[in-house]
């Protein structure tokens, strides 16, 4: 008697399950990553606006047909935000999909083709502002701020006591900001330092996310001819990379051919993923590009320190005795001269004064 009492138990507890799985939905595909989600694209006014996000499959799993009810909750980062519930117009048939459903047939104030709605309210715009100060300000300027949307689906049979495990479906926000670089060199249209060393090492700063890869893009040109703001683009020659090579963090550094002499400019971009082009395997249509920075490299030779060191030598050969006043006090000259509104650095610093030797000058010290 025992025994039995235990199968039946154990039957029972088995079958649970089973019954509580009685209709079962899913989501495809279940997450989406993008670096701006519009407040437009989840108009519940205007479903037929929305971008095409996922897809949901509702099953039938019992042998007959019925009616049945869809509960839907819309949260941020698992707070419910809004609610509504759905009755089924038709009947699911036994062991059979329903019709395919998107996200325009769920985010909606009225009755769908395959919906009407159960009670008063649907899902609302405004019930989701309203209820989080923190979204209220983002979302009626437009977007969405970082976090986690969901929508999160239950089914039942009409009169049925319990809804099916929800299916879940996440919109990823990660807004991308903007692309700092750090160093080498300078914005570009000021005077390019001069770097000596191999590798280079490349620093940017920027937001991460757990999508977002960045694209380093160095451009080479030659002594004669550095970059300007207006030539950088389609002057010179790609130096880096020849294949797309995508870096993971915000730093970069190998030991690539850097010619003696000539000018680098280099920038760092990121794809931008939205809902209308979500995170996938596939390119990002637009992308966020940093500013141009530029550097010049030289041989250890013609570093910046070794070439000021040439510079004061220089200085001091001209004799001039407050000049050399100051450079026994510790000053050192900071590489650069002016003329005519024009700056010279590095080699042609020091073949400029070079040439004042053995001539009369003045020297005038001022702060």
């Amino acid at each position: 008697m025992k025994t039995r009492l235990l199968t039946f138990v154990l039957l029972l507890i088995l079958g649970l399950p089973l019954m509580a799985q009685e209709m079962s939905a899913t989501f495809n595909p279940s997450t989406i990553y993008v670096n701006n989600f519009n407040t437009a694209s989840f108009d519940p006014t205007d479903p037929g606006s929305q971008p095409l996000l996922t897809t949901l499959t509702i099953r039938n799993n019992s042998a007959e047909s019925f009616v049945f009810l869809l509960k839907i909750a819309v949260k941020w980062n698992d707070i419910e935000l809004t609610n509504a519930t759905y009755r089924s117009k038709e009947p699911i048939a036994a062991n059979s999909n329903f019709f395919p459903l998107t996200n325009r047939d769920l985010i909606t104030t009225s009755s769908s083709t395959y919906f009407n709605e159960e009670g008063v309210g649907g899902i609302s715009l405004n019930s989701v502002i309203e209820n989080n100060e923190v979204l209220k300000s983002a979302v009626l300027a437009g977007f969405f701020p970082d976090g986690t949307v969901k929508l999160e689906v239950s089914v039942k049979k009409l009169g049925a006591a319990t809804y099916s495990n929800p299916a879940v479906f996440s919109i990823v926000v990660r807004n991308a900001g903007t692309i700092a670089l750090v160093s080498p060199g300078v914005p570009i249209g000021q005077i390019p330092p001069e770097i000596s060393v191999n590798p280079v090492n490349f620093f940017w700063n920027a937001i991460m996310t757990e999508f977002n890869q960045f694209n380093l893009i160095i451009r080479e040109f030659p002594p004669a001819s550095p970059p300007t703001a207006n030539t950088v683009e389609t002057m010179g020659s790609l130096f880096y990379p020849q294949m797309p090579s995508p870096v993971m963090g915000t730093s970069f550094n190998d030991f690539l051919p850097f010619v003696p002499g000539n000018y680098y400019a280099w920038k760092v971009s990121t794809g931008l993923y939205t809902e209308s082009n979500p995170f996938t395997r596939n390119r990002a249509n637009n992308s966020l590009d940093s500013n141009w920075f530029v550097f010049r490299y030289v041989t250890a030779e013609e570093s910046p320190a070794n070439q000021i060191n040439e510079l004061l030598a220089v200085l001091s050969s001209l004799g001039n005795p407050d000049m050399n006043t100051l450079f026994s006090q510790g000053y050192a000259p900071i590489g650069i001269v002016q003329i005519d509104g024009r700056s010279y650095s590095g080699e042609e610093a020091v073949n400029l004064i070079r040439n004042l030797i053995g001539q009369n000058i003045a020297v005038q010290i001022g702060n």
